[in-house]
């Protein structure tokens, strides 16, 4: 802001300045700083405008020399900023998409900055600030391609959640016939943005069997309480597939809430999924990385606790990881039967 109040004052003073000083600030000026000159010569041409004439009290209207040289300063200071620079350099373009507004985007434009400079990097930071309008200005840019590194802005907006970018994207014919809608869908589970996934599911109509790993086993295994709620509602969504591996997967990674909601579904089945190369269960694996109030979790319910070999497997893993709050609890429980 201080450096905006600099330019704002040399700007309205630009007349008297020495020429060595003017001649500094030209070199210096960013693509930013003559944005914000742009604003302050319209400003100033509307009120020297304003100033040209004015009433005297017997109603004459006069005309005001000053008010006029004033304009023409402005006029002629607004045409040298103009020409006297190169157009913005890719560190100066960057930072106009940064800041996120499509008035400093298209003027950057204007001023001779390349929409596809940096290898579309432009669209990429758009993209991933979720800044729709921006992108909708560089997409009608026929330089802009929507498909730069394997569709990476789809990629970004969907990792960021940004649902009206992600719509504005798949709307263009270079980017949705060609879009991974199993994949988007995937990572939207991933990060959890339920808004995107409802997007997915209802309106695009993604086929859930076509995406892999199931979207509430990725929920479940990145602990996303706010999706798994959203998922289980969902009438397609069956917390069975792969042999119960979702609740398996939020059992290993220690996600209590997550846990505990799926004991609340009386399809989950907690000792049902078996590892296919450890044999290991829900109890021994989240035994084996010491989530210990997982591990009271699951020893609550009836079902666990009256499987044997879940029980001994889990204290055989707890004793080899030495978590000893774990061994206790297995033990007290095992002798207890």
């Amino acid at each position: 802001m201080e450096r905006e109040h600099v330019l704002v004052t040399c700007v309205v003073n630009w007349a008297h300045l020495p020429a060595h000083v003017w001649a500094l600030i030209v070199r210096n000026v960013t693509v930013l700083d003559l944005y914000h000159v742009a604003h302050v010569c319209r400003a100033l041409h509307e009120l020297f405008t304003s100033r040209r004439t004015c009433l005297c009290r017997d109603g004459r209207t006069v005309f005001c020399p000053r008010a006029d040289k004033e304009l023409e300063q402005t006029r002629a200071l607004w045409t040298h900023l103009r020409h006297v620079r190169a157009p913005p350099s890719l560190c100066e373009w960057v930072a106009c998409v940064r800041n996120a507004h499509v008035g400093r985007v298209a003027f950057a434009v204007r001023c001779g900055a390349d929409p596809s400079a940096g290898d579309q990097y432009a669209i990429c930071i758009a993209a991933e600030q979720g800044d729709v309008h921006v992108v909708d200005y560089l997409l009608s840019h026929a330089c802009v391609d929507p498909n730069v590194s394997f569709r990476e802005p789809l990629l970004m907006a969907v990792t960021g959640g940004h649902v009206a970018v992600v719509q504005r994207l798949l709307r263009d014919e270079r980017v949705g016939p060609r879009a991974d809608f199993p994949n988007l869908l995937s990572m939207a589970c991933w990060r959890g943005h339920v808004p995107l996934v409802e997007y997915l599911l209802h309106e695009k109509g993604v086929d859930l069997g076509a995406v892999s790993p199931p979207p509430l086993t990725t929920a479940c295994a990145h602990g996303g309480l706010a999706i798994v709620e959203f998922l289980l509602a969902h009438p397609r969504v069956d917390p069975r597939a792969g042999n119960h591996v979702a609740f398996y997967e939020a059992c290993a990674n220690g996600h209590l809430a997550v846990v505990q909601r799926l004991l609340q579904d009386p399809r989950v089945d907690p000792l049902a999924y078996r590892h296919p190369v450890t044999n290991e269960c829900a109890l021994t694996v989240a035994t084996y990385h010491g989530h210990l109030r997982v591990v009271e979790l699951l020893l609550s319910d009836e079902r666990v606790v009256r499987d044997p070999s879940a029980l001994h497997g889990a204290l055989r893993h707890a004793n080899c990881m030495c978590h000893l709050h774990i061994i206790v609890l297995l033990e007290s429980c095992v002798a207890s039967r």
